[in-house]
């Protein structure tokens, strides 16, 4: 797992940071809905449950959609990923995919696009791992611009040799912050 660096410092005469900063866009998994085959809940720990995606066969997914804040620094990247770990101690990898598309206020909504994450697993279980997606170009992305997205796993891919479910903790969208907010509703 690798994140960029962004040094922060305060410009007084701005009233905010000179530098951006990092925040983060959590979906998790109580919050998102689910697709034509939802995992099922599974245990995590105790009596906490979360989804798990199916390793065996069954391709399992969550859809859901999300709007871009208000301190969203405009046309940045972002940088999608998820948190997850593994329902036992065999060793595997998980191959995530992240379907997106796009759409900006009275705009078509853009082609859908799909990202991969394959992540390894321990020989432990129930081990916390992040692993990131592809970045999501920001050029033309704006504040308000509403992304719908679709997480899911085939266990039938031939780079997800992970027999068992993988858990599902939080999907999330790091973003650079270059204010605390946008000076009209629609317009940074």
């Amino acid at each position: 797992m690798s994140y960029e660096t962004v040094t922060t410092g305060v410009d007084l005469d701005k009233g905010f940071h000179s530098d951006t900063v990092w925040d983060d866009i959590i979906l998790l998994p109580h919050t998102i809905q689910g697709g034509t085959a939802r995992p099922d809940k599974k245990t995590l720990i105790g009596n906490i449950d979360v989804y798990g995606f199916n390793g065996a066969s069954t391709t399992e997914e969550m859809s859901g959609s999300f709007e871009i804040p208000h301190n969203y620094k405009v046309g940045s990247d972002l940088r999608p990923h998820i948190h997850w770990c593994a329902d036992n101690a065999n060793v595997g990898d998980v191959k995530w995919q992240l379907e997106y598309s796009v759409g900006s206020v009275g705009v078509p909504l853009t082609s859908v696009v799909t990202l991969d994450a394959v992540d390894s697993t321990d020989d432990e279980d129930r081990i916390h791992k992040v692993v990131e997606f592809q970045v999501i170009d920001g050029t033309n992305i704006n504040i308000g611009d509403i992304i719908g997205f679709r997480l899911f796993r085939n266990p039938t891919d031939a780079e997800d040799t992970y027999g068992s479910d993988a858990l599902f903790l939080s999907l999330g969208f790091h973003f650079e912050v270059d204010g605390d907010g946008s000076r009209q509703v629609f317009i940074k």
